[in-house]
């Protein structure tokens, strides 16, 4: 067996290890063989400098959202561009949390320049990074991640292992068709979220509201990765690993 043949087989996911059934054209591979680049944020960060570039953990990536403003602690010039040397984040990484509140999920969508933690994992997608980003938050890789962190005080997941989780690769154009479809699914369901919460009193209906709302982005998740949304095509060729 060649160099290149080596490598492939180990991108690909061995039968016995494929978490679940997924459409033919779609294939399974290690999620280290779809990005160019995966690392976490500094191990001994600098001290605060009171201002600067932010320097920013996990409790700034939420909601989809990477909380700049939020930031609690900033670095110099200097020391951006040694820490920068580890991550070099741009435009189109995905960011995902592995530490403390684990797998809470970013696109990096602004050239806003910004420092992580190692609470904050840095990953450079050569797929789809909207599709990336969803099917990290999908049920199947939460609960791998739940279930494989490590620690006492405070879990922690490594990137090692990270590099080695099972990931779903669909057609390029499908890619791109599941994220509009979650995205259009989402809206609604944050609409009709914005509207449980306006009501006033009734806390306990409101509540029981908002969970169903919850687990129905869940479902729609577990789905769109399964190739459950009506979207695949079973022309289309699969994603090429050479």
């Amino acid at each position: 067996m060649g160099k290149a043949e080596k490598e492939k087989a180990r991108a690909s996911v061995p039968e016995a290890e494929q978490p679940y059934k997924i459409p033919d054209n779609w294939q399974w591979v290690r999620l280290g063989a779809v990005c160019s680049h995966i690392s976490d944020g500094s191990h001994n960060p600098p001290i605060d400098a009171g201002k600067g570039i932010p320097l920013l953990s996990a409790m700034n990536i939420h909601d989809r959202i990477i909380d700049i403003d939020g930031a609690t602690r900033w670095i110099t010039e200097d020391e951006w561009q040694l820490e920068n040397q580890r991550t070099r984040i741009e435009v189109g990484d995905v960011l995902i949390t592995i530490v403390g509140s684990i797998g809470r999920v970013a696109v990096v969508e602004t050239n806003e320049r910004f420092a992580l933690q190692r609470s904050v994992a840095a990953l450079k997608p050569t797929i789809n990074p909207g599709y990336l980003s969803y099917y990290l938050e999908s049920p199947f890789v939460q609960l791998f991640l739940m279930e494989n962190a490590k620690g006492t005080a405070q879990k922690g997941f490594y990137l090692k292992h990270l590099e080695k989780l099972a990931c779903c690769v669909a057609p390029v154009p499908e890619q791109q068709r599941i994220v509009d479809r979650i995205e259009s699914m989402f809206s609604k369901l944050n609409k009709a979220k914005e509207n449980v919460m306006s009501v006033s009193g009734y806390n306990d209906t409101r509540n029981t509201m908002i969970g169903i709302i919850d687990t129905m982005k869940k479902s729609i998740l577990g789905r769109a990765f399964r190739g459950e949304l009506g979207t695949n095509r079973p022309n289309e060729e699969r994603v090429s690993l050479d």
